[in-house]
């Protein structure tokens, strides 16, 4: 039912697209990640449909809050302080399609920079964020300096670490959208670990952090938009 629910506005969307002036290939894009999350489910459930789990990314997408363009995501986003409206960001995403090459994160977000200020005038972008196990700064304690990981960091400002209220949901967060491999609802126990495959450094650097006794943590970067 989910699914049917958002591919009824998909006419509603591709209107506010043609209005704002975003071209038809990132329309596309955008919308055919339900594919995604629909083959995914079935994956999870083992049904079809899009009913059974939270959705953040299609919901957005299909009422306009969410473009893909190239290898990210964007969310826009209207800040707050205690006073009130502050402003406004776009939320970067990093959907599990591949590689995260370095050069192809940078024109995606150099492009988004510049299309959402032709498409949302009205919403001047001041500051870029992204939350994702990807900015957890224990990675470098195993991969190389100028992996593609390790890269992608160094284009944030990290933000203060808020422990969460469970210590493994970075576990989870990283099993599920960093090796592809379903996570339990529980802890990640032995037989939980056995299950990760061991062909490459984040793998086995994965299995080998919680061994330790340690936790993966989804952290929050910030960086500023290019000077004019």
């Amino acid at each position: 039912m989910a699914a049917w629910a958002l591919v009824s506005r998909l006419p509603r969307l591709l209107d506010v697209h043609a209005r704002r002036g975003v071209p038809e290939s990132i329309s596309k894009a955008s919308v055919s990640s339900l594919g995604g999350v629909l083959s995914t489910h079935r994956q999870v459930t083992g049904r079809a449909g899009a009913g059974l789990f939270p959705l953040w990314g299609p919901p957005l997408r299909f009422r306009s809050a969410d473009v893909q363009i190239g290898r990210h995501s964007f969310t826009r986003a209207q800040l707050a302080l205690g006073d009130g409206p502050a402003g406004y960001g776009l939320m970067i995403h990093v959907p599990p399609i591949g590689p995260l090459d370095a050069t192809a994160s940078e024109e995606s977000i150099s492009a988004a920079e510049r299309y959402f200020a032709q498409w949302y005038p009205e919403e001047p972008v001041t500051v870029f964020s992204c939350t994702s196990w990807l900015l957890d700064p224990q990675l470098a304690e195993y991969l190389h300096p100028e992996s593609n990981i390790l890269r992608f960091q160094r284009r944030f400002t990290l933000l203060p670490e808020l422990p969460p209220d469970d210590p493994h949901e970075g576990d989870r967060e990283m099993m599920r959208l960093g090796l592809q491999v379903t996570p339990p609802e529980r802890s990640l126990e032995a037989e939980d670990l056995a299950r990760v495959p061991q062909h490459t450094t984040l793998q086995r650097a994965f299995v080998a952090h919680l061994r330790s006794g340690r936790h993966w943590a989804k952290r929050t970067g910030v960086r500023l938009p290019a000077a004019p």
